[in-house]
């Protein structure tokens, strides 16, 4: 079923979910441990751990916790509401001040059954960019909840009670800092383009000023003639 919504979280804010979006990728505690801890800012798992621990056995040991650890639940509420972001996205615009998006367990279990779907779906580099897409409060939604706060998700938490969802969490992470590079190559190449346009009719202005100088010489030498 839909998930619901309770009493509890989100305050509109002027900031775009974008720039939400881009203030958690640069939380320290990401990749790592508490602010100033040992596991500050470290990524735990190398690339080869991550496509190791992602296998069918490793997401059907998380399928089938009945009562998963809260850093597990978190992790993978942030992944279900992402893939299902077309779904769940009226549900959180309609949030009221301080609410929070009940994701039901069992909806969970079945997106991790769908082993054939759910994991190329997860490996693709593009994963957290259809957030980017929706509205802004989306985005501002899920960093408030999941990645800011007084309790954002991070890796070391994550793998403390599962390293397979850690490895998961890695994978969302990979694609926070894919998605921020492109859409920062994006904007300069925006730029770009609005500055030959800006150049462009800067020339086509001059052109014109320069034929109505040249007409008007015209017609006051045909005027002495």
């Amino acid at each position: 079923g839909p998930p619901q919504t309770t009493g509890g979280g989100v305050q509109r804010r002027n900031t775009s979910g974008g720039e939400r979006w881009m203030q958690a990728l640069n939380n320290p505690q990401l990749r790592g441990g508490g602010a100033g801890g040992a596991g500050a800012g470290q990524q735990l798992l190398n690339r080869a751990d991550v496509q190791q621990l992602l296998n069918r056995a490793d997401v059907e040991e998380l399928r089938q916790m009945k009562h998963p650890p809260g850093p597990v639940r978190r992790c993978l509420e942030l992944v279900y509401i992402t893939l299902h972001i077309n779904h769940v996205m009226d549900a959180i615009k309609h949030l009221p001040p301080r609410g929070h998006l009940q994701v039901r367990w069992a909806d969970v279990r079945q997106m991790l059954a769908q082993f054939q779907l759910f994991t190329p779906a997860l490996m693709d580099p593009n994963l957290v960019r259809p957030v980017m897409q929706a509205p802004s409060y989306v985005a501002e939604y899920l960093a408030r909840s999941y990645l800011q706060g007084m309790d954002p998700l991070s890796e070391e938490a994550v793998a403390r009670c599962s390293k397979p969802c850690a490895a998961l969490f890695r994978r969302y992470c990979d694609s926070l800092e894919h998605v921020k590079a492109a859409m920062e190559e994006e904007q300069q190449q925006k730029l770009k383009v609005q500055e030959k346009l800006r150049q462009l009719q800067e020339d086509i202005m001059r052109r014109k000023a320069e034929d109505v100088l040249r007409r008007k010489a015209q017609r006051e030498g045909s005027e002495e003639e």
